[in-house]
Order: C-alpha cells, then sequence, then structure tokens
C-alpha cells in the first residue's frame, strides 16, 4: 500500500501534531459538560408527557383546579384468613387511617373506618363513622357493620370488595409542584408506613397503587434499567469490540469515547434542566451504538493499513483518510434524523432526540480525535 501523501491528509497530520494537546482539551469539555449534569432529574409525574399547550392537558387541569385533584396513593389491605370484617382488622384499619394523615401533602383519607354513615332513628338522624374508634364490636355488631359496607354503593368495589377479603384507604394528595422528588418522598412514606403495619398486623398483607405509585414506579423503573442492563450491556460491547479490534488499545479507546460522548451529552441536557423519563433515558443507548461503530470504522481501517506495510502514522492519515467522509455524514444524518423528533407534541421525545443527536455529534468528535 502506498502511503498517503501527509500534504493530502491536513486534518490527520494537526491531529498528530497535537496528540498530547488534544486528550486534554477532550477532557476539559466534558468536564465543563458533565457540570451540568447537577440539572438532571427523574420525572415523575405523567403531566410531561404533555407539552404546556396541549389543550387536553389545559381542559384537565382547569377541571382540577374548579373541583379536586385526582392525585392519590391506596393502600389494598388483604386479609389472610378470608375476611378484613374482625376486631384485629378494624384496630388495623383505624391506625392506618390515622397514620395516613401523616403521608407528605394528603388533603383527604377515605377508608370504611371513617365513612360517614347516617342512621335515621323517629325524628333524629345520627351520622357517625362506620367503625367507630377504641370499641370492642360482638359478633353480631361486626356482622352489621360488613352487610352495611359490601351493600353501600359508595364503599363496596371502590374501598372494600363485595366478599370482604380486601379493604383499602384512599389517601387525597395535591403535589404542590415545587420539588422534582415530591413523589419519591410520598412513596417512600407509604411503603415505611404499609411495613410498620405488616409487621405489627402479621395477618395482612399491604399493597401500594394509585396514581402518585403509578408515577413513581415510571422513574423506578428507569434506575432500576440502568442499574441492571446498561453494565452488563457495556460489558458485552467492550467484550465484542475487543474479539474484532484484538486490540486492547482500541478497545480502551472506544470504551472512553462512548462514555465520554455520553457524559458530555448528558450534561449538557443538564443544563436545560431536562427531566429524565423512561423514553429519555434511552439516548445513551443510541449514542453508545453509533459512537462504537465510529471507533470500529476507524480502528479497523488503521490495523488493515498496518498489515499492508505502512508504518503507525502513516496507517493513522490513511484511516481518517477513509473514514472522516463517511464518518461526518453518518453521524450528521443520524444527527437531525434525532433532532427531527422536535416536531413531536411528546415532550419527552423532544428530550430523547436532542440528548441523541447532541452525544452522537460528540462521539463523532471524540472517534476522530
Amino acid at each position: 500500500m502506498t502511503p498517503p501523501d501527509p500534504n493530502s491528509t491536513p486534518y490527520a497530520s494537526l491531529i498528530l501534531k497535537g496528540r498530547w494537546f488534544i486528550p486534554f482539551m477532550a477532557l476539559a469539555l466534558v468536564v465543563v459538560c458533565a457540570m451540568g449534569a447537577s440539572g438532571l432529574y427523574f420525572a415523575t409525574s405523567y403531566r410531561v408527557f404533555f407539552g404546556p399547550d396541549n389543550p387536553q392537558l389545559q381542559a384537565f387541569e382547569q377541571m382540577q383546579n374548579v373541583y379536586a385533584k385526582d392525585d392519590n396513593v391506596l393502600i389494598m389491605l388483604e386479609s389472610k384468613s378470608g375476611t378484613v370484617f374482625n376486631q384485629e382488622t378494624f384496630t388495623a384499619i383505624q391506625e392506618l387511617t390515622e397514620a395516613s394523615w401523616q403521608v407528605p401533602f394528603s388533603t383527604r383519607v377515605d377508608s370504611i373506618s371513617n365513612y360517614q354513615h347516617s342512621v335515621g332513628t323517629d325524628d333524629e338522624l345520627i351520622v357517625g363513622d362506620l367503625i367507630p374508634s377504641d370499641q370492642v364490636f360482638s359478633e353480631v355488631e361486626i356482622e352489621k357493620i360488613k352487610s352495611i359496607a359490601t351493600t353501600e354503593p359508595l364503599l363496596v368495589h371502590r374501598l372494600v370488595s363485595p366478599k370482604g377479603d380486601v379493604t383499602a384507604i384512599n389517601i387525597t394528595i395535591e403535589l404542590p409542584g415545587k420539588s422534582p422528588d415530591e413523589v419519591t418522598i410520598i412513596a417512600n412514606y407509604a411503603r415505611g408506613m404499609t411495613a410498620d403495619l405488616e409487621k405489627k398486623y402479621p395477618d395482612l398483607e399491604a399493597s401500594l397503587s394509585g396514581i402518585v405509585m403509578l408515577n413513581n414506579a415510571s422513574s423506578e423503573a428507569s434506575i432500576s434499567d440502568m442499574s441492571t442492563l446498561t453494565m452488563p450491556m457495556y460489558g458485552i460491547i467492550v467484550v465484542l469490540t475487543l474479539i474484532f479490534t484484538r486490540s486492547v488499545v482500541g478497545t480502551v479507546s472506544t470504551v472512553a469515547v462512548i462514555g465520554m460522548s455520553t457524559i458530555a451529552a448528558m450534561g449538557v441536557a443538564g443544563y436545560f434542566k431536562t427531566g429524565l423519563t423512561p423514553i429519555s433515558i434511552m439516548a445513551p443507548t443510541v449514542i453508545m451504538t453509533l459512537a462504537v461503530a465510529d471507533c470500529i470504522h476507524i480502528i479497523v481501517s488503521f490495523r488493515d493499513a498496518m498489515k499492508h506495510g505502512l508504518d503507525k502514522r502513516a496507517a493513522i492519515r490513511e484511516a481518517l483518510r477513509v473514514n472522516i467522509g463517511p464518518v461526518f455524514v453518518t453521524s450528521l444524518t443520524t444527527a437531525i434524523g434525532f433532532l427531527s423528533l422536535n416536531f413531536s407534541d411528546v415532550p419527552p421525545y423532544n428530550h430523547y432526540g436532542n440528548i441523541t443527536a447532541v452525544g452522537v455529534l460528540f462521539a463523532f468528535l471524540f472517534s476522530v480525535t
């Protein structure tokens, strides 16, 4: 193979001349970008999937302003003995109902214990809790309470099952919307509260549901995927890169490009206070894919040039000469493609496209330097 004319590859010559300076500049750029990562947070509200001008969201918020917000935590209690209508469970329901008022941002608590049951006697109308506190009930009284609860339309299929084996406490939540971790705080408090209840009352099994728990599950699933799937995926990429390139230095360089591109892209997103969602959190995977492709092309071309008798510097010039055009066009068109997601009405897709586009361009920059 004829060595490439150094004058025909000025970019490669510039890279070779600054081979000690460029890595420090690249690291400095990554550090500056990474400083913005403090602005990232996990968005835990379903509202992030709607733009501020979305007419459906505006109508929904207007309805909530007129009536009430329906964010809630629902605690379901299931009795292992087959019925929740017994003295011990009544005590547990009363305690949990009282404790639920301490859940952060709670505005209302509904359960079968504090349901306001009306009884008419002669000319009097008596209204009181269906299950009065600090009272020992006879079997007859328990059966009466069960009959009322399982036939009352406001309770059955809502706070108690027709069979009486399951009951629920519904906690209405009004989120102030001032902090991104409000949902997480509520979820953690509710979990601690139900865990304490299960320890005290082994016959009861508590489960959590509701809009607040659903929103929290979305961010928790993303975090779980990052911790359980991302690292093994990186491990597989490292092993395959080592096998295909047969170069430890090439593999380390590829991993460095992947890491630097991802950190820089996420840091830039942090400067714009971007909320991460299950959609936008996929961006690092796409960035990794493009970064690996860029690096593999250059490394394979470099090794092929070395096999044909070129020295190291000539092989670098040849690898860059052959690949810089195609890699640039691929990166640019990919970035443009992902930027087109900004035409979507769903903000998380906008974030996903922007983060990926920035990361792809960083991957190009780092792979050719």
